[in-house]
């Protein structure tokens, strides 16, 4: 049995993707998992045989969590003598070389773009963030070149952007499992009402606007995740008393799911802000609607549209134009039936295209091929 090690410095010991979708797949599959993070929620072991190892430390802020954060993760994961070493940070390309040093196999996970999203940080001066995303990028290629494989959940602006970069790379996209929503009921779409959205609640997803809309229709919005600042949070609340549902973050994935088939349109309106337009993948939210046979609205991106136009699963918005939105949510509500019809497309595009059965034999292929 090849054990493998999961790291993450930033990400919470139930991230979806990390411990959820990967790990537990891996686990099925025979192979013995721990995944090391960064808190102080102590050890745990899942009944499905996955180990999550806390390091016991909390980072206070970003420059604590690339240095003593990364030390901490760096240490209780070699402890571990693992064969084979999953990073799931940036910061943790420069203990990828390490871990190579120890004649372990490593493996970087590249959850996004992230020369691209260092572009797109605005408290950086625009040349200083530009300098570093170059900076960045070259170092990445740098280590990634040296390790034994890289992950990425799409392509962007229709390129493959580990291409010649790397010994190998492979493709996992980002869908949920079918066991999260089995055994689901859903209601008839004609009882269903309102807006939903989970997720980060920043303006750089498209909350703002989202809740402009809302009030100028008068229509309630279901609001799941967690706000970027307690002054966004009053900020959002207060726009539109009365129509604005915030349920906080919902960690139960059934709870979550049914809290879905209440609700009539899932939104997903990221504005034109660094990667997002040129990505190849919609967010998991958005197949998670689908899952729920809900008629999504999603930003007016070349992705989006084209397979919307394909597919008819739901209606594309200019995200930053506020009545383009509250426009196309108000046809999809005074159109239930053609609404219902989308809804039972994006689910047959689901089961058909983006299951996590799919991504998993990308993820277990490149496992094969490392060890």
């Amino acid at each position: 049995m090849k054990k493998v090690v999961h790291l993450t410095s930033a990400h919470p010991r139930y991230d979806q993707r990390i411990l959820w979708r990967e790990c537990c797949s891996l686990c099925e599959h025979g192979y013995d998992v721990s995944l090391v993070v960064n808190d102080a929620k102590g050890s745990e072991s899942l009944g499905n045989g996955v180990q999550i190892l806390s390091t016991g430390f909390v980072p206070e802020g970003r420059r604590q969590r690339m240095t003593e954060g990364v030390r901490r993760v760096y240490e209780l994961g070699l402890a571990q003598d693992a064969d084979i070493y999953h990073l799931h940070d940036p910061e943790l390309l420069m203990i990828a070389l390490k871990f190579k040093q120890q004649g372990k196999k490593v493996i970087f996970d590249s959850h996004e773009i992230h020369g691209e999203d260092i572009k797109a940080k605005k408290y950086l001066p625009f040349l200083a963030r530009n300098l570093i995303a170059f900076a960045y990028t070259a170092y990445e290629s740098y280590v990634c070149g040296r390790i034994d494989g890289v992950i990425i959940p799409t392509r962007f602006d229709g390129r493959d952007v580990f291409a010649g970069r790397c010994r190998r790379f492979s493709m996992v996209g980002n869908y949920p499992r079918a066991s999260e929503y089995e055994g689901i009921e859903i209601p008839s779409y004609h009882v269903r009402e309102g807006v939903c959205y989970s997720g980060s609640l920043t303006p750089q997803r498209g909350i703002t606007n989202l809740a402009k809309a809302g009030a100028m229709m008068l229509t309630d919005i279901v609001l799941m995740g967690s706000f970027s600042s307690e002054a966004y949070r009053r900020e959002i609340l207060e726009s539109n008393r009365g129509h604005i549902r915030y349920l906080g973050l919902i960690t139960d994935r059934k709870e979550l799911f049914r809290t879905y088939t209440e609700c009539a349109i899932g939104v997903s309106l990221l504005l034109d802000d660094g990667q997002f337009k040129k990505l190849e993948i919609m967010p998991t939210k958005v197949y998670e609607y689908m899952a729920m046979e809900m008629p999504v609205l999603v930003s007016d991106f070349p992705y989006n549209r084209a397979l919307i136009e394909k597919y008819q699963f739901g209606l594309t918005a200019n995200p930053e134009d506020v009545s383009d939105i509250a426009s196309k949510i108000r046809w999809l509500l005074d159109h239930p039936e053609e609404a219902e019809v989308m809804g039972k497309n994006g689910k047959r595009l689901l089961t058909e295209q983006f299951t996590w059965d799919v991504a998993e034999k990308e993820l277990l292929k490149l496992y094969q091929e490392i060890e």
